[in-house]
């Protein structure tokens, strides 16, 4: 398994939800944790972006006890 982080230089309102999926095609992840607050103004754009991009993959929310909705887990389908 390896460790592979796209972020956006300069914090979360640089991200490009688009270069995160074209990124994503590239590096072929079994998983990618989109981690923000989902109130973030980027959060939402980014993951529906990449459920669009991978319909089959499922989705998890992940909780904090204290600040709540703090990511989401997309597991995508290994192709054959």
């Amino acid at each position: 398994m390896a460790d592979v982080r796209c972020g956006a230089r300069g914090g979360p309102g640089n991200v490009d939800a688009d270069s995160v999926v074209t990124d994503v095609e590239k590096l072929d992840p079994d998983a990618v944790l989109v981690w923000d607050a989902p109130a973030h103004a980027k959060y939402p754009g980014v993951v529906s972006r990449l459920q669009h991009a991978h319909p089959d993959a499922s989705t998890s929310s992940i909780s904090d006890p204290i600040k709540g909705n703090v990511g989401t887990l997309i597991l995508f389908k290994r192709r054959a």
